[in-house]
Parts: structure tokens; C-alpha cells; sequence
């Protein structure tokens, strides 16, 4: 009959319940890169009952990315401060998106006009529901890329510099801090510049049926169809997604204006948050990181990683037991007295399992159906893997059908 130690099971079991445990209820993490070609101070604020979490603020220099472990069901906002001076003590000003004028905000929000990324942990059928928002203005470009193991999360955000077309009466002009040079260094909303409410979508104008797209927040969606430009633009503007890591990238294009960045390099502990507390070591956020790499892809794939490492470990146990002669605890089952019978069989058990629950849940969740706008619209962008909501979606067909040049793929000719 064939033999395998108990030990062997122990540590199948608790491999299972640790990864179902990570995978599960595991917190995601923020990533935050600074490709601008200047300094940024990062902030976080806590929404109404969410732990706040371990900075609320801290300097960010080109190049540099820093990362923010987060908690469950954590729900607030992120964004950037540009043309910041504090003095040691961490009291100063910044030009724009301040929070108290200190380096960390603690429960203070953005002064608009602020690029916003938001985001609630856990919502409806334990899902994230995320978005970025220039409802409050707009100071820089970011976009936000969800990092989940099954994939096939939205991207969303704006890499469009908005401050390059803003109309006047919107435009916040400031120093030479924070990459302006003296011109526009933010783009305030209507709401902002104006404070009626048919801009704030507030008083009579506070809800969707009355409250609707107007000229400036146009402007704002014609640069940035994914991102929210007004109150009630919810349609085109909010995600959900299950994501272990958030990458959270300001200035994606660089916004270079002639000055060179230095290479960017691994992301780091954001500043005094190592470990969850002031120093320490980052143990702790390689550790989270390799956990996400090892439950990335599918369940088959994941069979396949925890029947390799199975049968690896059966092997490592016949092996001690050639070379002391027996085996600590045995017990009847699987396996047997030929070592290579006791590897694969294990590993085929476990992967038989685990492909046995994997076709369990695909056969009670709806297959992928293909999106023939999707399909239709993918090969006008560079990055095919982010699908284009349905707004942004139907406003490009109907500029293709409208088109005779780029619906025939011409080329247009000036005289």
C-alpha cells in the first residue's frame, strides 16, 4: 500500500489555506510614480470610517516611485501637490492641490483645482470601484493601472496635459515651481472659477436629470473621455476591478519641457511608512509582492504552481526518508513505496482538484462575450489590452462613420 508522511499533507493544507487567505482578503497596495520631470508631494485622505493610512503626504522626486500598503475596505483619495516648499518642520505651502500648507495632510483634502484619484475597497459583491475625477479641476495628468490576477482590469485616467488648453478663465497661473515656468499650473473646473450651481451641480441643479454636460466640462472630456469632468458623469468615468497593486503614474508622458529625467528605479517604501512604522526594513513589502506574483494567473495556473510545488516537496520527503531510513509519521493513501509514483501522483491529486474547482466556477460564471465596438475600435490605440468604455467608444465610431479620411484611411490635404 502506498505511503506518504502526514507532514507532507500538513504542508499541502496550509499552502492551500495561506494562498486562499491572500488571495481573499489580502489589502492592495498603491504604487505611486512620479514621471514628471519635477518634484511631487503625494497625499492621501481617508474617507469617513476608513483607517487612515500610514502618510498622508511625503515628497516624491523625478523618477521615483514609492509604495502605500492600504487597508481593507479603505475608501478616499489620491493625488499629487506641485511647487511645494516646507521647512523642516514640515509647515509650508504649495501651489497647488495644498492640504493645510503640511507636508502631511492628516484628514486635510485637496485645495482645487486637484487631480483626484478615488477609490472605495470591497464595495458591491466585494468589488473596488475607482475613478479618476477633474470634477474638482485639474492640476497634473495621471493615469491608474489596477494589477489583479485574472487581468483584464480597466485603466483609467488622462495622460492629455490639460493646463496646455485651458481657457482663460479657468487657468491658474503661478511661479517657476513645480515644472510651470511661470505659465499655467492648473486648470480650474467651472464649478471653481464661477460657483454657480448650475456648474456645481448643486441646489436646484443637484441631480442627473437637471444637472448636464456644459461647455467647460466638455472640455475636460473631449481631452479626457475616461475621467470624471462633472458631478453626475458617472456612465464613462467609474471602474471596478479586484486588484492586489494599483499603479498610480503621474505625468505618464513625461511632460518633458526639455529636462531629462533620471532612470526610474525599483518602487520603494514610501517614506516613513516602512514596515508601518518610522525606519525598518522592506521585508515586509517584498514579501507582499512575492505573494502577488505567486497567486498571478488563473486557476490552472496556480494548479500547476501547487502541484509542482507538492510533488517538489513529496520528493524532498522521500529523500530524507532514503537517507535516514524512515519517515517521521506515516499513514495509508497516496503514494507508495516508489518515490517518483509518490511525486506524481500527489501533484496530479492536488492539480486534479484544483482544475476540478476551476471548471466548478467557470461553468456557474458567464463566459467573456466579444465586444464588437471593442473589437472595432482596439486597433486605433497603442495600448489594446484597456478597453474603451461604451461613451468614449460611441463617440469614436461616430467620428470614424463621419469621417471620410480616417474611415477610408486617407491622408487629409491642405491647400
Amino acid at each position: 500500500m502506498l505511503t506518504i508522511s502526514l507532514s507532507t499533507y500538513r504542508f499541502t493544507i496550509l499552502i492551500c489555506i495561506v494562498s486562499l487567505f491572500f488571495a481573499c482578503s489580502s489589502a492592495s497596495v498603491f504604487t505611486i510614480t512620479n514621471n514628471c520631470p519635477f518634484t511631487i508631494w503625494p497625499a492621501t485622505l481617508s474617507g469617513a470610517g476608513s483607517t487612515p493610512l500610514p502618510t498622508s503626504g511625503f515628497q516624491l522626486n523625478s523618477g521615483q516611485s514609492a509604495q502605500i500598503p492600504t487597508t481593507p475596505k479603505w475608501s478616499g483619495r489620491v493625488w499629487a501637490r506641485t511647487g511645494c516648499t516646507f521647512d523642516p518642520s514640515g509647515v509650508g505651502k504649495c501651489e497647488t492641490a495644498d492640504c493645510g500648507g503640511k507636508i502631511e495632510c492628516s484628514g486635510m483634502g485637496a485645495t482645487p483645482p486637484a487631480s483626484l484619484f478615488e477609490i472605495t475597497f470591497g464595495g458591491y459583491n466585494n468589488l473596488d470601484y475607482y475613478d479618476v475625477s477633474f470634477v474638482d479641476g485639474y492640476n497634473l495628468p495621471l493615469i491608474v493601472v489596477p494589477r489583479s490576477p485574472s487581468g483584464g482590469c480597466n485603466a483609467t485616467g488622462c495622460a492629455s496635459n490639460i493646463n496646455m488648453g485651458c481657457p482663460k478663465e479657468l487657468q491658474v497661473v503661478g511661479g517657476d515651481g513645480g515644472g510651470g515656468g511661470g505659465g499655467v499650473i492648473a486648470c480650474n473646473s467651472a464649478c471653481g472659477a464661477f460657483g454657480i450651481d448650475q456648474y456645481c451641480c448643486s441646489g436646484q441643479y443637484a441631480n442627473p436629470n437637471t444637472c448636464k454636460p456644459s461647455y467647460y466640462s466638455s472640455i475636460f472630456k473631449r481631452a479626457c473621455p475616461r475621467a470624471y469632468s462633472y458631478a453626475f458623469d458617472d456612465g464613462t468615468s467609474t471602474f471596478t476591478c479586484n486588484a492586489y497593486e494599483y499603479v498610480i503614474i503621474f505625468c505618464p508622458n513625461g511632460i518633458n519641457n526639455g529636462m531629462e529625467r533620471s532612470p526610474e528605479p525599483s518602487p520603494l517604501i514610501a517614506p516613513h511608512i516602512k514596515n508601518g512604522r518610522t525606519g525598518g526594513s522592506t521585508q515586509a513589502n517584498t514579501s507582499s509582492n512575492a505573494i502577488s506574483q505567486a497567486l498571478a494567473g488563473g486557476p490552472l495556473i496556480q494548479a500547476r504552481n501547487f502541484a509542482v510545488m507538492t510533488g517538489v516537496n513529496v520528493g524532498i520527503s522521500c529523500v530524507m526518508k532514503r537517507l535516514r531510513g524512515k519517515e517521521d509519521v506515516e499513514t495509508s493513501g497516496m503514494g507508495g513505496p516508489n518515490s517518483a509514483a509518490n511525486v506524481v501522483a500527489s501533484g496530479v491529486f492536488f492539480a486534479l482538484i484544483q482544475g476540478g474547482l476551476f471548471k466548478v466556477g467557470e461553468k456557474f460564471s458567464k463566459p467573456p462575450v466579444e465586444d464588437v465596438m471593442y473589437s472595432e475600435t482596439r486597433s486605433m490605440f497603442a495600448l489594446r489590452d484597456v478597453r474603451i468604455p461604451p461613451g468614449p467608444r460611441l463617440v469614436i465610431l461616430d467620428h470614424v462613420q463621419r469621417n471620410k479620411v480616417v474611415k477610408g484611411g486617407g491622408r487629409r490635404t491642405y491647400e
